[in-house]
């Protein structure tokens, strides 16, 4: 049987999780989950790929706005700016609030460059990757579907390639399953869990964020070098998860059974 093993969002996308028991799904993905993100000068979006100190930027949901933490710095509250900025996220350009320079002084001690944080404005709609930009649902600033799927057992036999193991959150998925055998998730193509009903529409490519350590920051060659070797897909890169598109607004909570087609 499967269930649901873990939940997760990352406020601040490429900054640190924050593990749930219950999730909530709006209009946008999972509630919370990468509504702020941070931007170079030319406010394009950074993650580990070029700043993997992100990951050790530890933020935490607020009434209204969020808590920023990290090693050697003194934790900040951040509020939704007024300012408009155009940003960009991938081959996406839309508008955001900028949340201000103190928030930016914070980041840019940080990350030993000039940075900048912007939330969503509320009444900006970012539509899923194309072709699926027609889906009742959007996406906020993850970077082109609102969920990604990962399953443990997949996880368990990259781990038993692997020298040293790892752990799931280098994969950073809002949603991890368990039971079941190795890369089952290959053929899925719908899941139903909780109130949710998700489609599956392509497996999640990935890149050499999952080779830094979520806890150190530091990045090597593992595990991208090893899924490399037989995780590769014509067409679709170096695959391990699936992303995920919801129906609408729903409830997920851990242990969940989940129906698989």
């Amino acid at each position: 049987m499967l269930r649901v093993a873990s939940l997760h969002i990352y406020p601040v996308k490429a900054c640190a999780a924050v593990d749930l028991e219950l999730m909530n799904l709006d209009n946008r993905g999972p509630c919370g989950d990468r509504r702020y993100m941070v931007v170079d000068d030319q406010d394009r979006f950074l993650t580990q790929r070029e700043a993997p100190s992100l990951a050790l930027v530890r933020p935490s949901l607020l009434p209204i706005g969020l808590r920023l933490e990290t090693l050697g710095q003194s934790p900040i509250t951040v509020c939704d700016g007024l300012t408009r900025r155009r940003v960009q996220v991938w081959r996406s350009e839309l508008e955001a609030l900028d949340c201000g320079d103190e928030a930016a002084q914070w980041l840019s001690a940080h990350l030993s460059r000039s940075v900048r944080l912007v939330s969503m404005a509320p009444d900006v709609r970012r539509p899923i990757d194309a072709p699926h930009e027609g889906a009742p649902t959007s996406v906020a600033f993850a970077d082109g579907f609102p969920l990604l799927v990962t399953h443990m057992a997949s996880l368990h036999e990259l781990n038993g390639r692997l020298d040293s193991p790892v752990s799931m959150n280098r994969f950073r998925a809002n949603i991890v399953i368990d039971g079941g055998d190795p890369w089952d998730e290959d053929a899925w193509t719908a899941l139903g869990l909780g109130s949710a009903e998700l489609t599956l529409p392509k497996p999640c490519e990935r890149c050499k964020v999952v080779s830094v350590d979520q806890r150190t920051g530091v990045t090597s060659k593992e595990p991208l070098r090893t899924l490399a070797t037989y995780r590769r897909v014509t067409g679709a890169g170096i695959i391990f998860g699936q992303n995920a598109i919801h129906s609408g607004p729903a409830t997920i909570e851990v242990g969940d059974r989940v129906e698989a087609l």
